[in-house]
C-alpha cells in the first residue's frame, strides 16, 4: 500500500489531482456494500487551480487505515472462511 494521500498528473489541458476520499474509504469497510474505488479524480486547468485544491483538501485527508488494506481484508476473509467451516 501507498503512503501518498495526493496523485498530480499532467494531463491534457491542464492537471488530473487525485485524492483519497474519506467517506468512499468508509463506506468500504462495511461488508454488506460493495467496494468503491476510494481515489477519485478532478480535472483542473491551472497549478493555481491545482495549488488552491491541495489547500482545500489536504486538512481533510487521513493516513491509510492499515486495516483496510489488501493483506488486512484477506487476512480477515480467509478467518471469517475457517469459522464457518468450524460450524
Amino acid at each position: 500500500m501507498s503512503d501518498y494521500a495526493i496523485r498530480i498528473e499532467i494531463i491534457k489541458g491542464g492537471f488530473g489531482v487525485y485524492v483519497r476520499d474519506p467517506d468512499i474509504e468508509a463506506a468500504n469497510k462495511d461488508p454488506k456494500k460493495p467496494y468503491r474505488e476510494p481515489w477519485v479524480e478532478y480535472h483542473l486547468e491551472t497549478a493555481k487551480a491545482v495549488c488552491s485544491f491541495i489547500a482545500e483538501v489536504l486538512p481533510k485527508l487521513k493516513p491509510v487505515d492499515e486495516s483496510s488494506t489488501f493483506d488486512a481484508a484477506f487476512a480477515r476473509a480467509v478467518k471469517e472462511e475457517e469459522t464457518e467451516e468450524g460450524d
